[in-house]
């Protein structure tokens, strides 16, 4: 497996210039913010989740790129990328027992904002998107690509950390993946061989950041993705949860100021988030 060097520079500095370009401020944070206050004014249901979905990337990018000089305000907006991703697939949900057509799209954004509830120890924000994902994946909502290794990984850590059993999936990893191996070792709680695999699990990352092509999609192609490894840091709390001893561990793609985020200890309200959850009757505070 060819692991690509970390560019931790590159890809903080691409997301800050994206940020505050005018046209992406206007085509994902300011345009859907619109549309969404469109409809509740008018009190009619969601034509979809889209808009909800661009706030949810806006939020993270936020995050990530206001991490290194307001920790609280990126945590702020690192809980609200998850609390928009869950309005989003509330909403599409609903719009699927209306409309059999409905798809949820892919299942790594939710599987990827499960493992950020984790990392930040929201077990209320977890169990929304555990039970979402579920219900989606019982209903074959999420497109052709359920079986990605990030998104069976994740779920099994989402099980692991809240100490129930793995749901039945129709997908398994194969013994021999850095997720499989990773997950038999923290079953066993074998300390000395987790570091070696959770080293693994950061290099699989590195190797998978890069752009889709015709041939061949990339879990790690968004730039958030790449430069936030959200399923090591779920893995990492899922040790801690589970007192296994893993201080000192390192890598390039963990060793950045991106390592603080998490809950706030007081978040800022976002009105018109909050009056969208009332509307879905998501009791998330």
């Amino acid at each position: 497996m060819a692991v690509q060097k970390f560019q931790y520079k590159k890809l903080y500095d691409e997301l800050s210039r994206w940020i505050i370009d005018d046209c992406s401020r206007k085509l994902f944070h300011e345009e859907p913010r619109k549309k969404i206050e469109t409809h509740l004014v008018t009190a009619t249901p969601f034509a979809s989740g889209h808009e909800l979905s661009k706030q949810s990337q806006w939020w993270l990018t936020e995050a990530i790129v206001s991490c290194p000089h307001d920790i609280e305000r990126a945590n702020t907006a690192y809980i609200r990328s998850i609390d928009w991703l869950i309005c989003e697939l509330v909403t599409e949900l609903a719009r699927s027992e209306q409309n059999p057509r409905v798809n949820l799209g892919s299942i790594v954004d939710p599987c990827m904002r499960l493992a950020m509830a984790i990392a930040s120890e929201s077990k209320d924000r977890a169990l929304f998107l555990s039970d979402m994902i579920s219900r989606g994946l019982a209903k074959d909502l999420f497109l052709a690509d359920v079986d990605v290794p990030i998104s069976l990984l994740v779920i099994g850590l989402d099980a692991r950390w809240r100490g129930v059993s793995p749901p039945v999936l129709k997908h398994k990893l194969k013994s021999d993946h850095v997720y499989a191996e990773f997950l038999t070792c923290l079953d066993a709680k074998d300390s000395t061989a987790l570091p070696d695999k959770l080293t693994a699990m950061c290099d699989l990352h590195l190797a998978r950041s890069r752009n889709s092509t015709s041939r061949e999609t990339y879990e790690f192609d968004d730039i958030d993705y790449r430069i936030y490894p959200a399923e090591v840091f779920a893995a990492l709390k899922v040790c801690e949860a589970l007192g296994i001893p893993l201080k000192g561990f390192s890598h390039p793609i963990i060793d950045t100021p991106l390592a603080q985020l998490g809950a706030p200890k007081q978040a800022l309200i976002d009105p018109l988030l909050e009056r969208v959850k009332l509307k879905l009757k998501i009791g998330i505070a």
